[in-house]
């Protein structure tokens, strides 16, 4: 168990903002841990966040516990990658829970290691977390968590280089005076940016190039139909001779040799007019019609 580095050095290279939305989202996802742990094990618990510190990945790591089991879980809308790690201590009362044994009546013993039955377990209460996490990102960001690895080594987390920065926060599960164990949930720095929407870039030599170009004039032809004649029956048509195009149907205005709009024929004022309908897919930019 560990407490908030009281410099928290790395924050200063952050975004302040973006630093405050993923704490406060973080710190809310207790109530939701909480509930996802009652529904998995069946009793009631207590889960507070205790902390969110920033720092470099390998001293997290080393902060976690021995024995602990390891979970990693990828946010699909952010691309991020993300760990989360389970007590020794909290994994085995959780275990025995739902083996049938209280947590209140649990007496730790001696750490094992653990078993397969353990991992399944823990990749389970992994989902729960990350799951919490990720219902607390707004709605039209659609963010959804997809476990990846579990195991009893924090190399599980090997994606993630110990070098980079990240945030690290602990939950601490049980009565305040005496915790059953801790959650500690780790996610790349990157994930400050998560709540802020990404700026569209745009080159600016290419919007100048592009106003260049739409001022240019092009040809639009409207064509009622198509027919098949031999070049005998094009040398022998005159003056009020009908070519039949068959029945009615959709007027295609061409751009060069490229269909681009859809209308129908008729009169307008006394002028031969196309009412528009829509624009053929894939055409100036456009994939609906």
């Amino acid at each position: 168990m560990y407490g908030s580095s009281p410099k928290r050095p790395l924050v200063g290279h952050l975004d302040a903002g973006g630093v405050r939305g993923i704490e406060d989202l973080l710190r809310a996802a207790a109530a939701r841990i909480r509930t996802q742990l009652v529904n998995r094990i069946g009793a009631d618990i207590a889960v507070r966040s205790a902390s969110t510190d920033w720092l470099p990945l390998a001293e997290a790591l080393a902060r976690i516990s021995e024995g602990s089991a390891w979970a990693t879980f990828r946010l699909e809308r952010a691309g991020l990658t993300g760990v989360v790690s389970i007590s020794h201590g909290l994994l085995s009362r959780l275990v025995g829970q739902i083996l049938g044994q209280p947590v209140d009546d649990f007496t730790l013993a001696t750490p094992r290691a653990l078993s397969r039955f353990d991992l399944v377990i823990a990749k389970r209460i992994g989902q729960d977390v990350a799951s919490a996490i990720a219902q607390l990102f707004p709605d039209h960001l659609g963010e959804t968590a997809v476990m990846g690895e579990v195991g009893a080594s924090s190399r599980v987390a090997i994606g993630l280089p110990r070098t980079s920065h990240i945030g690290s926060t602990l939950y601490e599960v049980g009565p305040v005076d005496d915790p059953i164990g801790t959650l500690t949930v780790i996610l790349p720095a990157e994930i400050t940016r998560a709540l802020t929407p990404r700026p569209q870039r745009r080159d600016p030599e290419s919007r100048v190039g592009m106003d260049r170009v739409m001022v240019l004039p092009v040809v639009a032809v409207a064509e009622l139909g198509r027919i098949k004649l031999s070049l005998a029956e094009l040398r022998a048509l005159k003056a009020g001779r009908m070519l039949d195009l068959g029945p009615a149907r959709d007027v295609v205005v061409r751009v060069g040799d490229k269909p681009a709009l859809i209308g129908e024929a008729g009169v307008q004022n006394h002028f031969r007019s196309v009412r528009l309908k829509g624009r053929v897919s894939g055409v100036l930019g456009h994939t609906t019609r």
